[in-house]
């Protein structure tokens, strides 16, 4: 029985390498195959299905809500009603559904096909952000047929492919394009491995078995280029929303000459409004060019990860340090807005590499390129100042436990700090720290540490994960002086995975100690260490233990608590204002002779949209600002100084205080002027529109 088994292994030792090929092949093809065949049914966090929601509003006569169906060649669907005073002779009715559809179409009863049809003001149909409008010259002109469903006759209106299918090469109107069906298909292996299970089994069979990965930069390259698209794919998928918004008017104009505009945020240091304001000289300040800079940076993120790593523990912890970091929703998510995190997090792995460079081998040349880098790094975001104080607390143990000198390594951070001066002196300390800026953050409770730990972290799972293995690594190395659990824990790579468990948790006590005072308690803000964090989760999975097949349990585990990973920050889509415009257009095509009045706040950003002549645009309602008037105090005031005799009210609900909803939405007492709400394609949120004739 021994001969045999020495014999097994003999030959599988001498074919180890084609055995783990044909392993890793073998489930590779197994993945695409179930992938491809669940297609349709693959739903991603963030990213959702390959095939959009489909949104339609019909204004519509009430008396024939009952009459007029929307139908797919799969359902009928029927209309429905929100926040609408009943008594309106019109109405605005709606119906969403999410699966694909090859057509959209009308069905009418034959008896009341004319009538019903000639009731009919508007359809509008939304794909994501993209919105068509067909008038009703254009509804009584679709193509019509006839169709019997259970006995009953009915009149079909086909709704014209072509003007609204986003691919036109896909049979489904709704199919959101070949790149983001490539991207949700490959992350469906991670964040639904439940359909994966045999080929997950031969991959880690396959990997078991490999050697040791001799040139990691051509699986490198790989990982970054499907990062890359990953970041590309659907980047351009929803509009612009407030923070971003707020990004470009902060800048101010693309005028590199106009320097001064760049300290306007009086919450967020100059470096990304002046990068931002160089791109936009560049290349315009329409959306896709914009988001194309955070994307590049947080691509770039993925190769800073890998070289912190590289540089403290090995290739592979490092390959799967990037992996993750490129396949995270978390990363992808905050690449694909306007805003600094990207740059936070293609910056923070270079200061860390840096500081322990300087700290390590403390060349002049590393001297200068980390004061150059911390000097930007810290007019990035506020929470870099917490980063580099860390870091500096750090620093100095470090120097006084090896008995060396402390001054060079002071005056560094005297000029760190010098630069980030201008921005305290002109901006931070009289429009932020001594005024009620950021007032609207929630204070810290024990739900809202729970909510963002698990945006952070994925979910609350993996986070108990990490405290375990954190817990079971510090007692292995405590009572194991020779560490023989671990194979290669030398002594760079064991002080560095203590800096990092140093670092994070400080990091997180400094700001929920801060936030008693002042809240700064937000998910996104953490974005600056979530390298960090990645890096660390890796070392605890990827460190070489003495059995391997702990790796491999530890990272089934993983896509255990994976699969239940469910972050997005879709929420911020209540705050765009594309839809509102693209409503208040519609309204003002509709209606020439009319004044359309839409709310946006501050008034400033409309200057972002393309509007009709007859729209116009009003700021500085109670929705954000104390004290100022509301919605309804505005309509009375705009009816008693216009001599317009039709007007057209729109507000995004998301928008309108308290008080005035319940003035406009009361169905017990109805508001004195017509009002119904449009139905908007993200979330809950709807536009309400307010339509008065005198």
């Amino acid at each position: 029985m021994i001969r045999v088994l020495k014999f097994l292994k003999t030959k599988y030792d001498f074919h180890k390498l084609f055995i783990a090929n044909t392993l890793i092949i073998l489930s590779i093809l197994l993945f695409c195959f179930i992938g491809i065949k669940n297609f349709k049914s693959l739903n991603v966090p963030y990213f959702g299905t390959a095939y959009d929601s489909i949104l339609i509003n019909i204004e519509l006569e009430n008396k024939y809500r009952n009459i007029v169906f929307l139908g797919t060649e799969n359902q009928i669907l029927p209309l429905y009603l929100q926040d609408t005073n009943a008594k309106n002779p019109i109405n605005n009715f709606y119906t969403e559904f999410n699966i694909p559809a090859k057509e959209l179409f009308l069905l009418i009863p034959q008896k009341y096909k004319q009538d019903a049809l000639s009731a009919i003001n508007s359809i509008s149909i939304n794909l994501s952000k993209d919105f068509y409008t067909f008038d009703k010259k254009q509804i009584s002109e679709l193509k019509e047929s006839s169709i019997t469903i259970k006995n009953i006759k009915l009149a079909k209106y086909s709704i014209p492919q072509e003007q609204i299918k986003k691919v036109t090469s896909s049979d489904y109107i709704n199919f959101k394009g070949y790149l983001r069906g490539f991207t949700i298909l490959f992350l469906s292996f991670f964040y639904m491995p439940k359909f994966y299970i045999l080929p997950w089994v031969l991959f880690f069979a396959g990997t078991f078995s490999y050697p040791k990965i001799k040139n990691e930069y051509w699986l490198l390259a790989a990982i970054f280029i499907l990062g890359t698209l990953f970041r590309f794919s659907g980047y351009a998928q929803h509009s612009l929303w407030w923070d971003e918004l707020y990004s470009i008017m902060a800048a101010g104009t693309n005028n590199l000459k106009d320097i001064q505009s760049i300290f306007n945020d009086p919450g967020n240091p100059p470096t990304f409004y002046l990068l931002s304001k160089i791109w936009s000289s560049a290349f315009g300040i329409k959306l896709e060019n914009l988001r194309s800079l955070t994307v590049i940076l947080g691509s770039l993120g993925i190769l800073s990860t890998f070289a912190l790593a590289k540089y403290k523990f090995n290739n592979k912890i490092a390959l799967i340090s990037s992996i993750i970091y490129a396949f995270s929703i978390f990363s992808i998510c905050y690449a694909q807005e306007y805003r600094c995190y990207a740059l936070l997090m293609c910056l923070a792995p270079i200061e860390v590499y840096f500081f322990f460079k300087m700290l390590e081998e403390k060349s002049v040349e590393y001297v200068i390129l980390f004061t150059i880098l911390s000097c930007i790094f810290i007019n990035t975001h506020l929470y870099a100042s917490i980063f580099i104080l860390l870091n500096f607390l750090y620093g100095i143990w470090y120097l006084i436990s090896r008995k060396e000198s402390i001054t060079k390594f002071f005056i560094i951070h005297l000029l760190i700090l010098a630069s980030f001066m201008p921005f305290v002196v002109l901006t931070f300390f009289k429009d932020a720290l001594m005024s009620d800026y950021n007032s609207w953050i929630d204070p810290i409770s024990w739900a809202r540490i729970k909510m963002i730990i698990s945006d952070v972290f994925g979910n609350l799972g993996i986070f108990a994960f990490l405290l375990i293995l954190l817990m079971f690594f510090v007692a292995i190395s405590y009572c194991n002086e020779k560490y023989l659990y671990f194979c290669d824990l030398n002594t760079t790579a064991k002080n560095f995975i203590y800096y990092l468990i140093y670092f994070i948790y400080s990091f997180w006590i400094f700001v929920l100690a801060f936030s008693l005072y002042r809240s700064i308690f937000i998910c996104y803000y953490f974005t600056i260490i979530y390298p960090l964090i990645i890096i660390l989760f890796s070392a605890l999975i990827g460190l070489n233990r003495r059995f391997r097949i702990i790796n491999i349990v530890l990272s089934i585990t993983v896509l255990y608590f994976i699969h239940y990973a469910d972050f997005n920050n879709l929420w911020k889509n209540n705050r765009t204002y594309q839809y509102l415009n693209d409503i208040a257009n519609q309204q003002a095509i509709m209606n020439p002779e009319a004044k359309v009045i839409s709310f946006i706040d501050p008034v400033s950003f409309h200057s972002f949209f393309a509007s009709e002549p007859n729209v116009y645009w009003l700021g500085n309602y109670n929705s954000t600002n104390e004290g100022a008037p509301g919605v309804v105090d505005i309509i009375d005031y705009v009816l008693e100084a216009s001599s317009y005799k039709k007007l057209i009210f729109c507000v995004s609900y998301s928008e309108l205080s308290g008080e005035d909803r319940l003035i406009l939405l009361d169905t017990k007492t109805p508001y004195k002027y017509a009002v119904d709400s449009i139905k908007n394609p993200y979330f809950e949120n709807r536009v309400i529109r307010i339509r008065i004739e005198r």
